[in-house]
């Protein structure tokens, strides 16, 4: 069974991009996948890039090595579908969020509005 690190080298091949690119893309060296430091933990944060950048490549066979590596068409398109549904509703719940402290605004000026109207003018 591969490792992690290992599963991670294998991306560049199924793609045929060259390590430099692909690590240069991630934004982490190339030397954390050799030698002694091939065995060290890698970070959630590349994890996530990779699968964000590559969505063609299944995460559960990234984290376990079970599977296989490439999604059929089929499901990539569900996993962007599913993931697209989730940025949606996130947006969605923003925009309400943003309504909400727009009513606020309104109804707080309308008010300031009143108050001023019904203060006595002061005679200058």
């Amino acid at each position: 069974m591969t490792n992690i690190k290992e599963r991670v080298l294998q991306i560049t091949d199924l793609k045929g991009i060259s390590k430099e690119k692909f690590f240069n893309d991630l934004g982490v060296s190339y030397a954390n996948f050799k030698g002694k430091a091939k065995e060290k933990a890698l970070s959630s944060d590349v994890l996530a890039n990779i699968i964000a950048k590559y969505p063609e490549i299944s995460s559960y066979w990234l984290l376990t090595g079970e599977g296989e590596a490439l999604l059929s068409k089929k499901k990539h398109i569900t996993q962007e579908k599913s993931i697209l549904e989730v940025r949606i509703n996130n947006q969605d719940r923003e925009i309400d969020r943003l309504n909400n402290i727009i009513d606020i605004i309104i109804t707080k000026l309308e008010l300031e509005k009143e108050m001023r109207l019904l203060a006595p003018k002061e005679k200058g």
